[in-house]
């Protein structure tokens, strides 16, 4: 017999079978020849003894089977573990690969966000400055007027002082001639402390016109 035999079931019947010619031999035994038992003993011995070395070669076989099925099974086992580790690695780097596409698409949407609000800022700022300079211009032309019209009245105002000192002084003359009247009917006969002097009067006059023009 070869090594060929890969097979539990095959090896036990082999056995099997040994075990029934020997039953088969000792049956025949009792009723043959003296010289025909003989053989047939010699015959059970050589059988005898080729099926135990038979059952021992196939021990050894079942042995071995029974190993490689061990190995086999662990070999099996440890792929399976393998392949499982391989199964988790795959899916972890699955889902790190995941989350990083998640995490940049996530940034670029902030980012998006950030700049939608540095532009909306940028123009919201751009239109507040725009109003202020409106503003500004329009309280500067404000000002131009009011300083041009204040200019105006300065130079109407000072040309009608450069125009009317004469005038200026004929009413302070009107005014001291009355009050000159005015005192003279008050005072009493022979009394005149409370009245003007003509002369003083005229002296008034001369230094009054020339500051007003010099003024």
């Amino acid at each position: 017999m070869e090594k060929s035999i890969s097979s539990y079931d095959q090896l036990e019947n082999l056995r099997f079978s040994t075990y029934e010619i020997l039953e088969l031999l000792e049956s025949m035994q009792s009723s043959l020849p003296t010289q025909l038992k003989n053989k047939v003993s010699m015959l059970k011995t050589r059988i005898s003894t080729v099926s135990d070395k038979w059952n021992q070669y196939c021990e050894e076989l079942i042995e071995e089977a029974d190993s490689q099925k061990t190995q086999t099974e662990q070999l099996a086992e440890q792929e399976k573990i393998e392949r499982n580790k391989h199964r988790a690695r795959s899916q972890a780097q699955q889902k790190k690969l995941k989350e990083k596409e998640k995490a940049i698409k996530d940034r670029e949407q902030e980012f998006e966000r950030s700049m939608k609000q540095i532009k909306e800022l940028c123009q919201k700022n751009v239109e507040q400055l725009e109003v202020s300079i409106k503003e500004k211009k329009k309280k500067k032309q404000i000002r131009e007027k009011e300083r041009l019209t204040q200019l105006k009245d300065v130079e109407a105002e000072m040309s009608t002082v450069l125009e009317t000192p004469l005038d200026i002084s004929k009413e302070i003359s009107k005014v001291y001639y009355l009050g000159n009247e005015l005192s003279a009917i008050e005072c009493k006969p022979g009394d005149y402390s409370n009245s003007v002097n003509i002369s003083d009067m005229g002296h008034l006059m001369d230094d009054i016109n020339q500051n007003v023009l010099t003024d």
